[in-house]
Order: C-alpha cells, then sequence, then structure tokens
C-alpha cells in the first residue's frame, strides 16, 4: 500500500477526531488535541495520540472507555472500507521536547 493512502487516512482520521472529542469534552471546558494518528498498513487499527493541559491520563482512559463511540462516527464519515479499532495513547513527544529544552537551557547558563 501507498504510504501516500496511509497518511491521508491518517489525516481524515486526526481532523475527524480532534473535531469529535473537543466536542464530547466541551463541558469539561477542557484543552484536549489530537497530535496524530497511526494507522497500521491493513488499516485494521490506529494508535490515536492525545495530548491535554491537565490530567491527560484521565482523558485517554475515557476516551479508550468509550472508543466504539469514536469508532463509529470514524465509520460514518470517513469512507474506509474498514474501521480501524482506535487506540487512545499520550502523546509525550512534547514532555521529551520540554526536557531536550530544558536541558539546552541548562548548558547555556
Amino acid at each position: 500500500m501507498s504510504s501516500n493512502r496511509i497518511d491521508r487516512v491518517n489525516s481524515e482520521i486526526q481532523k475527524q477526531l480532534a473535531y469529535d472529542i473537543c466536542e464530547y469534552f466541551s463541558s469539561d471546558n477542557s484543552l484536549v488535541t489530537v497530535t496524530g494518528v497511526d494507522v497500521d498498513k491493513d488499516f485494521r487499527h490506529a494508535k490515536v495520540y492525545v495530548n491535554a493541559l491537565i490530567n491527560v491520563q484521565d482523558y485517554v482512559a475515557k476516551l479508550n472507555k468509550n472508543k466504539s463511540h469514536f469508532q463509529q462516527i470514524i465509520s460514518d464519515k470517513v469512507p474506509l472500507k474498514f474501521t480501524p479499532v482506535l487506540e487512545f495513547v499520550v502523546d509525550d513527544s512534547t514532555e521529551n521536547i520540554d526536557k531536550m529544552l530544558s536541558f539546552t537551557d541548562d548548558r547555556k547558563n
């Protein structure tokens, strides 16, 4: 399969989930963002990377508990032969960037 197609599917799922997760948590007045999606080559599974300003683990647990709701939305709105099984995970890449920046700041001083 073309990696270009996988990239397009990743992007479409990310856009759709970003919108729906924002609506899902709108009553919490929270900022939960979908930072990326990685769909397997066979489109059967997808890791959804999520970040939040506070309590990110709690939000990821809520998302995984209700993943069938989001899979149904993907099934309805993203035209695919198979709807991937979603797995929400914490995106710690921003934490790693923050650690690297603080390390370089410490080295300068």
